[in-house]
């Protein structure tokens, strides 16, 4: 859940209106569940603003359809999209969003039957079109197509789209990681260490620079390295989290447990690692 929402760079949110009505306040109260990772209470916060109605009915519906996403209910999420951008069509985001539940509803129906369901591909693209056309300077579109697109296969054009929103917003960690991702996939096996290193130096406290890279390195087989990275990584979680952060990043710890097993065939430190990361998931939850 964290991931998706952090997938989207951080906005403001709108300020509580003159004279709330109660719908105002409630939707208020999400905005700072949310704020807290209270994900749970956010989300009925949410539901209940939009029963209740607010001024900000666009916005609510579009994180109604959001954790309905989430949550894994496709059809719900399309229903609140539908509506939200039936009250403000300009909501880059939410065609954004809009165009990743297409793809999902589409792999659904891959997993039911053999072949590929173009039309869900068609319409997702369709969607991101609509979000260009609303915002073309939202670095979030150009980032989520090229999830889209990495998800089909299609690297290079995934690349593109990660090096636009890198080039929009350089500040924005997640479409430059993929990019280095998707340059690997290529073969571009040179562009895609450089980038990571000019990822770990701009973004030196994120633990996914490192992790993702520890993962280019392993592949390659690197494996001291690559350890290295995938330490750095879990370091980086720690704090993070002794610092309040909520965020519980196992995927570290789950490749320092296939590096383990991989490069040293010690099934005991991989063990150890396993153990670590489904703690980390229970405080979280």
């Amino acid at each position: 859940m964290l991931a998706y929402l952090s997938s989207f760079r951080p906005k403001a949110w709108p300020a509580l209106p003159e004279n709330p009505g109660e719908g105002d306040t409630v939707l208020h109260e999400a905005f700072k569940h949310v704020d807290a990772a209270e994900f749970n209470e956010a989300s009925a916060k949410f539901d209940q603003a939009v029963q209740l109605g607010c001024r900000e009915l666009p916005l609510a519906l579009n994180y109604t359809g959001t954790f309905a996403f989430i949550r894994g209910d496709p059809d719900a999420a399309i229903a609140d999209f539908n509506r939200s951008l039936d009250l403000n069509p300009k909501q880059a985001q939410v065609w954004a969003k809009r165009a990743s539940v297409q793809m999902e509803k589409g792999t659904t129906f891959n997993k039911k039957r053999s072949g590929t369901n173009v039309g869900d591909r068609d319409a997702a693209m369709a969607d991101f079109a609509k979000a260009i056309e609303a915002d073309p300077q939202d670095p979030d579109v150009y980032y989520h197509r090229g999830q889209v697109r990495f998800l089909m296969g299609d690297f290079s054009d995934a690349a593109a789209d990660y090096q636009k929103s890198a080039d929009l917003d350089k500040k924005f960690v997640y479409s430059q990681v993929q990019l280095g991702v998707a340059q690997y996939k290529l073969g571009q096996v040179k562009d895609s260490l450089v980038t990571f290193r000019k990822c770990i130096k701009n973004f030196k406290n994120s633990a996914e620079v490192f992790n993702y890279y520890g993962e280019i390195l392993l592949d390659q087989g690197n494996f001291q390295e690559a350890e290295q990275k995938f330490e750095t990584a879990v370091e980086l979680e720690k704090s993070a989290a002794s610092n309040g952060a909520k965020v519980r990043n196992v995927m570290p710890l789950v490749n320092r447990a296939v590096l383990s097993l991989q490069w040293k065939k010690d099934a005991k430190e991989a063990e150890k690692c396993l153990r670590e990361a489904l703690k980390r998931i229970m405080l979280y939850f």
